[in-house]
Parts: C-alpha cells; sequence; structure tokens
C-alpha cells in the first residue's frame, strides 16, 4: 500500500505470513490459557497476538528535506530517525523472484517461487535503497515515476533481461 501526499510518501510493507502465524499460535496459547484460568497470562498473550498482527514495516520519505526514515510499527517513529538521502543517481525497477521452503513431518519440503518488482534508489555508491515493492509492473512504473519526478532522477528499467532507461512522461493537460 502507498500513500502519497504532494511533498510526502508512505509505502508499508506487512510480512503477513510470518507475524499472521505467529499470531494466530499466540491466540491459540491465549484461549488455552484461558481456560485453564491463568487470566492475566492469557490477556498478555492476547495483546501480543494483537499486536503481531497490527505490526508494519516500510519506509516514509519526506521529498522537501530529501529524507527518509524507516518504519517499524506499532509504536511511532521520532524525530530522529530521519536520515538524509545520500548523493543519488538513478531510479531501479528490476523484478526478482523469492523462495520458500515449507517442509511437513515427513521433512519433504515444497518450493515456491514468486516473483515481485521492485522500486529502489541507487546511491552514487552504488548502494540500494529499497523503496516500494509490489507484483504489479504498472505500480511500480508509477511509483518510480514519484521518484524521479520528486528528486529529479532518471529510471532505469530492469524488469526484462536487456535493460532500459525510460523517459517520463510529462503531463501537459495543465497547459
Amino acid at each position: 500500500m502507498i500513500s502519497s501526499h504532494s511533498n510526502y510518501i508512505y509505502y508499508y510493507n506487512r510480512n503477513r505470513a510470518l507475524f499472521s502465524r505467529i499470531a494466530v499460535i499466540l491466540i491459540a496459547i491465549s484461549i488455552l490459557t484461558i481456560t485453564r484460568t491463568f487470566y492475566l497470562v492469557s490477556g498478555i498473550i492476547l495483546l501480543a497476538a494483537i499486536a503481531f498482527f497490527m505490526h508494519r514495516t516500510g519506509i516514509e520519505v519526506d521529498f522537501t528535506k530529501k529524507r527518509y526514515r524507516l518504519i517499524s510499527r506499532p509504536g511511532s517513529p521520532s524525530e530522529i530517525d530521519w536520515n538524509d538521502f545520500p548523493p543519488l543517481q538513478y531510479v531501479s525497477i528490476f523484478r526478482t523472484t523469492y523462495a520458500r521452503i515449507t517442509r511437513g513431518r515427513s521433512n519433504i519440503g515444497y518450493k515456491r517461487r514468486y516473483s515481485v518488482i521492485q522500486v529502489n534508489l541507487i546511491t552514487a555508491k552504488n548502494k540500494r535503497i529499497t523503496v516500494f515493492e509490489t507484483y504489479s509492473t504498472e505500480e511500480a512504473f508509477e511509483c518510480a515515476a514519484l521518484f524521479a519526478k520528486h528528486l529529479q532522477l532518471r529510471i532505469w528499467d530492469a524488469t526484462e533481461k536487456t535493460g532500459k532507461w525510460k523517459e517520463l512522461e510529462v503531463d501537459n493537460s495543465n497547459n
């Protein structure tokens, strides 16, 4: 989910699989302990489960001051958490593949691969700052165009085998 205000952008990506599993396990433990009259322990475990369901990670960007901060919620970030952008070269869009192995009781693994598209800011020292991750190519290009416009950078499209520079489409509807 990405939301944008004039010079501000918020992107939250929640690792649903991991945090949801932990929350379900905690809820099950909470239900078991409530039947055993451990109401206080059950309440604490239930609150922890709710925190895991609400946990979000992501990035927040302030384009006017050219700074960013990594978000991990619950818990609000402080003003100290901001980092200035290092010198940036370009915005990169590329497709990457994640693999996840699930093992059962027989220890037989099931490998699942899935492809995502990442939008990164590439620094002068060839480090990357991942700002967006999606399954949709259109969403990735919209996000990259937003960053390229606000930070005055070029876009490198590496979603196919041969990468190429993308030109920003200028909106002349106001003229």
